[in-house]
């Protein structure tokens, strides 16, 4: 499939995890290479999409210099990246979504040419490494709101249920370093040891 411009498509960063394992701290406020993260997610998706969102239930004001809006989730607090992606699809006004999550330090500047390549004409994709399935790291289309409202609606909180209803297709990407995780203090420490 023919990637579509960057002018359809308007990136999500998920910021709205509560960072319980890292002592409850903000992610998008941690420092590599000082700067915050999230001006390094902000940075690598810029030159893939026409604009960029930010869904976080906290930290409005601090966010709002590094994305043209920043989202709530009108949902109860623990939705979890569902509830991100609803209310990005909700406020978005391009056919598509680009998601990525707050503590990817390092997104792939080709993530979503490499989604888009690997759609073969279902509604959505999500990114594929060595590692495992990365349903964060996903494009998906707008016409997806109301699917996703139905599997809240029933309870469902896993993104990998989801996209497996939906019919999203997983693409391999090779790079290794595709994806970067903050769960816990090891991998901040990996991250800031890293180059």
């Amino acid at each position: 499939m023919r990637p579509p411009p960057k002018s359809a498509i308007t990136a999500v960063i998920l910021a709205g995890g509560q960072g319980r394992r890292l002592g409850c701290r903000d992610k998008a406020w941690i420092n590599w290479r000082g700067r915050p993260l999230v001006a390094h997610v902000v940075a690598a998706l810029q030159p893939q999409v026409g604009t960029i969102l930010i869904a976080s239930n906290r930290g409005h004001t601090r966010l709002k210099p590094y994305a043209r809006r920043v989202i709530r989730d009108q949902a109860p607090t623990g939705s979890g990246p569902l509830g991100g992606w609803h209310a990005a699809l909700k406020a978005s006004r391009t056919p598509w979504i680009l998601s990525c999550p707050i503590d990817d330090a390092r997104p792939n500047r080709g993530l979503a040419v490499g989604l888009a390549r690997g759609l073969r004409k279902r509604p959505g994709a999500y990114a594929q490494s060595a590692s495992g399935p990365h349903y964060l790291h996903a494009l998906l289309q707008r016409r997806l709101r109301g699917s996703l409202q139905e599997f809240r609606a029933a309870g469902g909180r896993a993104a990998g249920n989801w996209l497996s209803a939906v019919d999203c297709t997983a693409v391999e990407f090779a790079d290794a370093r595709l994806i970067w995780s903050l769960n816990n203090p090891a991998d901040l420490r990996r991250l800031r040891r890293s180059r």
